[in-house]
């Protein structure tokens, strides 16, 4: 029942994008839904599988499906659970999804301690300085 629930979703997925994910992108966003659904079932978390991951490596719509993947307010464990970092092959893509992981991170408490080291690394410093002066720390603004 799960398996067919995951081929429906990513069926689903599919033909919203009409078309935009290869059969290697299929082949990974169906491996990845079938955790999501497990899961939820066992109410634990699983990484994706080196052999997934395999399967977006190759993938030529990597961008449709780091959009798929990745929702808007993904944390770092479930960024990581994806094995985002290693498949991912653009730079443009792993600057957007670390800009957004950034935001969530600092979102989630008001502390700009919890998201500077992905300001640092995205070469943002202007931007944390701004987060340190509008939380009023003054101490490292």
């Amino acid at each position: 029942q799960i398996t067919l629930l995951a081929v429906l979703d990513t069926w689903r997925d599919m033909k919203h994008l009409r078309g935009g994910l290869d059969h290697c992108a299929v082949r990974f966003l169906l491996a990845h839904k079938m955790l999501a659904f497990m899961g939820r079932v066992t109410r634990s978390a699983h990484p994706v599988a080196s052999r997934d991951m395999c399967w977006a490596l190759h993938s030529d719509s990597q961008q449709a499906l780091c959009g798929v993947c990745v929702g808007d307010g993904a944390g770092w464990p479930e960024i990581r659970r994806l094995g985002l970092p290693l498949w991912c092959r653009s730079a443009s893509i792993l600057r957007g999804v670390a800009e957004a992981l950034a935001k969530v991170q600092f979102r989630r408490n008001n502390e700009p301690e919890e998201c500077a080291l992905m300001y640092v690394a995205l070469g943002k410093q202007s931007a944390l300085l701004a987060l340190y002066k509008a939380t009023r720390n003054k101490k490292l603004a």
